[in-house]
């Protein structure tokens, strides 16, 4: 069993076909070929399109969105996998937004529901925050929030009654099939990450991971160099 551990980091792992796909891109590029699109109209557009639906509810989210978009085109430097996986990852969170409206829409009393009592746990990085996270929602008596749910927080399609419920079972929701592709994904391309932040597709997950749906969070700068975006951030509420 390969252990995950934080040494050579400077050399990061890459799979020989990531590699090849990464040198296909570039020349492609170099060739005024293809390259991915990461604006804030075509992302948008390509939600929308993926959705059926153009209804994005409050959109006061598209400064921070194209204060990201701007800093990662000027400044993130990313392999034409890497630009791939983020349009990937921001078009999902803009498909999040759209089914979330058609959620709310056709069950507007969810905005009624009241949380009660909520546990709230402050700390610096590597202090040991997740490992406390995931030993109290150990407790049968806390609801904890799933990394499926955290990556898409809406349902993937229309859903009424007790089907609204929270469904841990893999092959039930397909969320939670994604969330599996999602980690099996991290393990493939980049399996020291683990040793930093492990990823269980039905373990407990941290809010960082809801803020990505404003645009306004901090894994950006975790994932990406966006320095520029980095400072907008620090001045945000």
């Amino acid at each position: 069993m390969r252990v995950a551990d934080s040494a050579g980091f400077q050399k990061p792992f890459r799979p020989l076909p990531i590699a090849i796909a990464n040198k296909l891109g570039a020349l492609l590029e170099r060739a005024g070929i293809g390259g991915t699109d990461l604006s804030v109209d075509g992302l948008m557009n390509a939600a929308a399109r993926q959705v059926g639906s153009s209804d994005f509810g409050d959109e006061r989210f598209v400064e921070a969105l194209h204060v990201l978009l701007d800093s990662i085109n000027e400044e993130a430097a990313l392999s034409p996998v890497g630009r791939a996986i983020i349009r990937g990852r921001l078009t999902g969170i803009l498909a999040n937004k759209l089914r979330t409206q058609a959620a709310l829409r056709a069950h507007p009393e969810i905005l009624d529901i009241d949380i009660k009592a909520p546990i709230v746990i402050a700390g610096l990085q590597r202090t040991g925050t997740t490992m406390l996270h995931r030993l109290i929602s150990q407790d049968p008596r806390i609801r904890s929030l799933a990394s499926w749910e955290a990556l898409n927080p809406a349902p993937l399609k229309p859903v009424s009654g007790s089907q609204g419920e929270r469904q841990g079972k893999v092959g039930r929701d397909p969320r939670v099939r994604q969330a599996v592709l999602a980690e099996k994904g991290v393990a493939y391309m980049a399996p020291d990450f683990f040793a930093i932040h492990p990823i269980e597709a039905e373990a407990p997950e941290e809010e960082v991971i809801l803020l990505d749906q404003s645009f306004l969070s901090t894994s950006a700068e975790a994932t990406m160099n966006v320095p520029s975006y980095a400072a907008w951030l620090e001045q945000q509420d």
